[in-house]
């Protein structure tokens, strides 16, 4: 009769990050340095004992908290938006949102088989609420998950490319 190998589970992603030695032997000697402080710097911060010192060594390790850099772009803040492409870009998502508005009404308006036009002169607060939530989630979202919108994204290339020449 076979005997019983106890199993592992391997779904799922563990608890924390750990590394045994054994795993540890194969590196070389300045990951293994750098990994224990990293693992150091994290049960510090646990217990809340981070201070100024160990932000910027976690920056250098590449453990970094910061909301002053985005995913996919080079090293360095993000900068900043002039006025002019500011209001540029809010004009941009505002219009970018209307018209979604105005094709979902559209869409919503022939699927009952009656014009936008119609639709508007019955359900004008209703649909003016729905603009609103529409706004608000696009704006929510877009800076909750990506921290811009499409308008900040395409103005701040614009002003990259005119500061370039």
């Amino acid at each position: 009769r076979e005997e019983e190998k106890p199993s592992h589970p391997t779904i799922g992603f563990p608890e924390s990050l750990t590394y045994d030695t054994t795993e540890l032997k194969g590196l070389n000697q300045e990951t293994v340095e750098e990994l224990e402080e990293v693992e150091e710097l994290e049960e510090e911060s646990e217990l809340g004992i981070a201070t100024s010192a160990d932000e910027s060594s976690r920056i250098e390790v590449g453990v970094s908290g910061s909301s002053d850099y985005r995913w996919g772009e080079k090293e360095g803040p993000v900068s900043s938006l002039g006025f002019k492409n500011y209001v540029k870009a809010k004009i941009f998502d505002l219009l970018f949102v209307g018209l979604f508005w105005l094709l979902s009404l559209w869409l919503a308006a022939r699927s009952m088989n009656s014009n936008l036009f119609r639709l508007l002169e019955v359900a004008t607060s209703g649909l003016l609420l729905y603009l609103l939530v529409l706004a608000i989630a696009y704006f929510f979202l877009f800076y909750f998950f990506i921290g811009e919108t499409l308008g900040d994204r395409l103005f701040r290339e614009e002003e990259e490319d005119k500061s370039s020449f």
